[in-house]
């Protein structure tokens, strides 16, 4: 699996071009932080709440691998509970890489995003559950948007569908907005 994921990212590197690769190769670093809320939550006739809320804070770090390609490490952390009960806790971790479509409005950035993922989350049946080893393909896509007022700190936007790609029944995706902060280190165009 480590491997797939090393081959993945230098085909992308070395697709970009060698020449221009080396110019942009770790040209910056990023470090982001992002946080989501999603309720599922229904009344029934009584009014009395039924379903789960969660709640994820995802830490990242990535870098810079060409002009389009920026790739990194990510950690979801999953807080979960039925209504009224405790809160139970999951983690997803994994590699994403993530491929610019707009190179040219730099510093901003618009891209599509995959990651590799494993986590102790499972989304089979009604409620969230503990499961180890759980392999996720992430898919989505996602807009940087610079905040002028402080230079390298950028708006995070980005839909993300984890999928479990264990042979679950009644197994669901995992779907999330981002809305985060990203500080960028270093350089850019």
């Amino acid at each position: 699996m480590k491997a797939r994921v090393i081959a993945i990212v230098l085909f992308f590197a070395a697709k970009s071009g060698t020449t221009h690769a080396q110019r942009y190769f770790a040209d910056y670093i990023e470090a982001g932080t992002s946080f989501t809320y999603l309720p599922f939550v229904t009344q029934d006739v009584n009014k009395n709440l039924n379903g789960f809320i969660e709640m994820t804070w995802n830490v990242n770090l990535g870098m810079r691998f060409s002009k389009r390609v920026f790739s990194g490490i990510q950690l979801l952390n999953i807080y979960s509970s039925e209504v009224y009960t405790k809160r139970d806790y999951y983690n997803l971790y994994g590699v994403f890489v993530q491929y610019n479509l707009i190179s040219k409005k730099e510093p901003n950035r618009f891209f599509i995003e995959t990651s590799i993922n494993r986590s102790n989350y499972c989304l089979c049946g009604e409620l969230p559950s503990y499961r180890d080893k759980i392999p996720y393909l992430g898919i989505g896509a996602g807009f940087d948007w610079q905040i002028k007022k402080v230079k390298n700190l950028f708006f995070d936007l980005s839909f993300i569908s984890y999928n479990n790609l264990q042979k679950v029944e009644n197994k669901t995706a995992y779907n999330i907005y981002i809305l985060g902060l990203n500080y960028r280190i270093g350089g850019g165009d």
